[in-house]
């Protein structure tokens, strides 16, 4: 129906539209999904990428009631980060801007790293032990 050049559309139709793309979750998972790493100065740590849809090889954790899959360098990279006393958030990034998913995403971890084969669960993240500038240094070492 029409009034004064504006749709009106019912609320049953609005209803019935909501409940036709809440089937497709595809929608609202639009964009990149990072799980963040917060220094507490605030300055970003570090991120991962994450995926809100089931793929191949990652391994499904939940944060704020909502699935999201990773890997498992990520969840065990996560706990790290919250062992260092660092917060961790999960942002959404469109072509909108970003927003955030899950503000209090630390408090998920434990229950995460749970999932996790025994094996990977006392794995350590090694970091390198040497910079970048050290290896390029040593690479050109003997190049006159």
């Amino acid at each position: 129906m029409t009034k004064q050049g504006f749709t009106v559309i019912s609320l049953t139709t609005v209803l019935t539209l909501a409940t036709a793309f809440s089937a497709f979750p595809a929608f609202a998972d639009v964009g990149d999904y990072y799980l963040r790493s917060i220094q507490r100065s605030g300055k970003l740590n570090g991120a991962h990428e994450i995926s809100p849809v089931p793929l191949k090889g990652l391994i499904k954790t939940t944060f704020c009631n909502r699935d999201f899959w990773m890997r498992d360098t990520t969840v065990l990279w996560s706990d790290t980060e919250m062992k260092e006393g660092r917060s961790l958030v999960i942002i959404q990034e469109t072509s909108d801007g970003r927003r955030t998913v899950c503000n209090n995403a630390t408090d998920y971890v434990a229950t995460n790293v749970k999932k996790l084969p025994p094996s990977l669960r006392e794995a350590k993240i090694g970091g390198p032990t040497r910079s970048r500038l050290n290896v390029i240094s040593e690479a050109f070492k003997d190049f006159k």
